[in-house]
């Protein structure tokens, strides 16, 4: 495994910092690494800078009148772009979105989200090559949909609803992490932060138990392995 170390950027001038959320990507249209950072400003909304491992610095992106919130995961990246939860804050009536960040024109746009669903309390993430969005209905059920065309707002599709009361024990927020091929989907469940393996076909769950877990709280992600290695770019670009 290898890893790089990098300075964080410069906080804005503006005092108030409520959350930081990252993510992590390749830019095959430049061969580079980039980290995306999002920096929550409250009422002020938030701001983005990229670093990239070739400059070994940040830069300023832009700031967009979205707020993001303490706990939010990193971005998801599916289709060339991070996505995130955020809420737009010059809207009297505050309402969720769903924002995407493209890494290569490193533009900001929304993306539709599925008819009736308040993503006020919903979660994303990535099932097989498809963004993947949970809604959550408290102590209810849980309902899973897939967008299968990206920037098309009817080919979201749900999968199926997991009954939170008879399958995992009134779970009340879960958050996709993997689909296997047997059609099992791996879930970590917010609440107690514990992963557990839901088999929509027979509606039966797994607990499985993992060793060496901290006691308290943290994330689950998945790592994608790569041919191209932190080095090898570094190293290309300081001869080129």
């Amino acid at each position: 495994m290898e890893t790089v170390e990098f300075s964080c950027p410069l906080s804005s001038e503006i005092p108030i910092l409520h959350s930081i959320t990252y993510g992590f990507v390749y830019d095959s249209n430049i061969e580079d690494y980039k980290v995306v950072k999002v920096m929550d400003l409250g009422p002020h909304g938030s701001e983005i800078s990229v670093y990239t491992l070739t400059s070994n610095s940040w830069r300023w992106v832009q700031h967009m009148p979205y707020g993001f919130f303490v706990g939010r995961r990193p971005g998801v990246f599916v289709n060339g772009a991070l996505h995130w939860i955020a809420t737009h804050v010059n809207e009297l009536r505050k309402s969720e979105s769903i924002l995407s960040f493209n890494i290569r024109d490193e533009g900001i746009q929304e993306v539709l989200k599925p008819q009736d669903v308040n993503v006020s309390n919903v979660t994303l993430g990535l099932l097989g090559e498809c963004l993947c969005l949970v809604s959550q209905h408290p102590m209810a059920r849980s309902d899973v949909w897939v967008l299968k065309d990206h920037g098309v707002t009817n080919s979201w599709t749900k999968l199926f609803s997991v009954n939170q009361q008879t399958a995992i024990d009134g779970c009340r927020i879960l958050n996709p992490i993997f689909a296997f091929k047997s059609s099992e989907i791996l879930f970590e469940n917010m609440n107690d932060f514990n992963l557990l393996v839901y088999d929509p076909e027979h509606g039966s769950v797994i607990i499985p138990k993992v060793r060496g877990t901290p006691m308290c709280s943290y994330y689950t992600t998945i790592n994608v392995r790569s041919l191209v290695s932190l080095d090898s770019v570094c190293e290309w670009w300081s001869y080129s």
